[in-house]
């Protein structure tokens, strides 16, 4: 692997990183209170977006399409996992709302 390479994919994954940084804490603003613990710990913990930003830097890198969609599936099934959606719903709070803010400029080509 030359230089350049490994350069431009830690830039993309640093920007990755960051804006799923800005993303969960935006949509944590639109989760209640009373459901943020619960989704912090068991539901989306940051970690779990964390986990994706390599595989995304490279679908960048390489135009892969079908993995992005791959890793949208993860995170949609992610938040509604557990019965999670349906809390959000019940708390008056569109379960899509907060899947738009956690993906917001990711997979933006």
């Amino acid at each position: 692997m030359d230089n350049s390479y490994e350069r431009r994919m830690k830039e993309r994954e640093r920007k990755k990183l960051e804006q799923f940084r800005v993303n969960y804490e935006n949509a944590l603003k639109l989760i209640p209170q009373k459901l943020r613990r619960e989704f912090q710990k068991d539901i989306m913990p940051f970690k779990f977006l964390e986990s994706l930003v390599p595989e995304l830097a490279a679908c960048d890198e390489y135009g892969l399409k079908s993995d992005k969609g791959q890793a949208k599936r993860m995170i949609s099934g992610q938040l509604v996992s557990k019965g999670f959606g349906g809390k959000l719903t019940v708390a008056e709070v569109d379960p899509e709302t907060i899947f738009a803010e956690l993906i917001r400029g990711i997979f933006d080509d």
